[in-house]
């Protein structure tokens, strides 16, 4: 019989330089796990502060809502034309017209206890659909024949650059 006898000169570190590839490979696959976890939760903590921003702005907005239910409320209400604040008339006769991608934010109110702001916006009056508001000539609406028109446009501004702006149209049978 035959036996094969390996010298300890051949053998000599290869355990050793396997043992290091190994290590070095799983410390590579480790490092790589760690990046993608951290990229992973900053990721999640961006949507959770977006959907704080987003639900931030939207209680501002039902604010700004309640806010047109109480002007409405407090009749007669004349503002809507005066500069450098949060009430604008959108109608033909008005000199005062936003934009709501450009509104100056400074001028517009700002929630109790909140960085959001609102502004309020007069749309004009609307006829409901199968109304005639042609009668003799008049600009007026006749009882029950028209809706006015509000819009609502509040922004959120939340910690790490987070921005959201929300919009509503807010419809009532009582005239400001």
């Amino acid at each position: 019989m035959r036996t094969i006898t390996t010298s300890s000169r051949q053998q000599r570190g290869a355990a050793l330089f396997m043992a290091l590839i190994f290590l070095l490979i799983m410390t590579i696959l480790g490092v790589f796990g760690m990046n993608i976890s951290r990229l992973e939760n900053m990721m999640a903590g961006n949507n959770q502060l977006q959907t704080t921003a987003l639900s931030d702005a939207e209680l501002v907005l039902a604010v700004g809502e309640q806010k047109i239910e109480d002007i409405l409320g407090a009749l007669p209400f004349t503002d809507w034309n005066e500069t450098n604040d949060a009430y604008y008339d959108r109608t033909s006769e008005s000199t005062e017209v936003i934009n709501p991608h450009n509104i100056n934010w400074g001028f517009t109110y700002q929630a109790e206890g909140s960085s959001s702001r609102y502004v309020i916006e007069y749309a004009g009056s609307e006829l409901i659909p199968g109304n005639d508001a042609s009668i003799e000539g008049t600009s007026t609406c006749p009882a029950g024949s028209c809706v006015w028109v509000f819009l609502t446009t509040a922004r959120n501004e939340a910690s790490r650059g987070a921005k959201r702006t929300v919009q509503s149209v807010f419809v009532t049978a009582t005239p400001p």
